[in-house]
């Protein structure tokens, strides 16, 4: 299969509907360009987790963490909240309904979690399976990217990031 593309002002081009299909390119893939003998050559890649951490590293990460639990939780809302509105402003709406819509969950069960997450991710995997949520979003792509929708191997909980979920609706 060979198209001539565009390259754009910057430096942009746009694969073929037919071309992403057949490689199961779908938004957001990862694609690793290469230089070979004066062509580029586009590779599907997987971002892989290269580094695990123990749960000892990650308590003592906790330890150190200069904000209070409260004051975490505010400051990550905050942060989340001016990441959808700079790059997102036409979906704070709706991100408003769904938040209003929320339930709190009771504590799981702490059950063996069914895919790979470092420790500190098990509670929110096992919090949205408890549940019974349909969905769990995150822009956590290094530790939840490779379980993103693939419902079938995730205990049926589609992990999404927000703004995936956000187009799919």
């Amino acid at each position: 299969m060979k198209e001539n593309l565009v390259v754009t002002e910057k430096g942009q081009i746009t694969l073929p509907v037919s071309m992403r299909r057949s490689l199961g390119l779908r938004k957001r893939s990862v694609v690793q360009a290469e230089l070979v003998g004066g062509k580029i050559v586009l590779t599907p890649a997987m971002v892989i987790e290269t580094e695990l951490y123990s749960d000892e590293q990650v308590r003592e990460w906790d330890k150190q963490d200069a904000f209070g639990k409260d004051e975490r939780k505010k400051l990550e809302s905050k942060l989340a909240r001016r990441n959808i509105a700079a790059k997102y402003p036409q979906c704070l709406d709706r991100l408003d309904e769904l938040i209003r819509q929320k339930t709190v969950a009771p504590q799981p069960h702490p059950s063996k979690v069914s895919i790979h997450l470092p420790a500190k991710d098990r509670p929110v995997y096992q919090a949205a399976t408890a549940a019974g949520a349909s969905d769990l979003l995150t822009s956590d792509l290094k530790h939840f990217g490779r379980h993103m929708n693939q419902p079938g191997t995730t205990s049926g909980l589609t992990i999404q990031t927000v703004a995936d979920y956000l187009a799919s609706r």
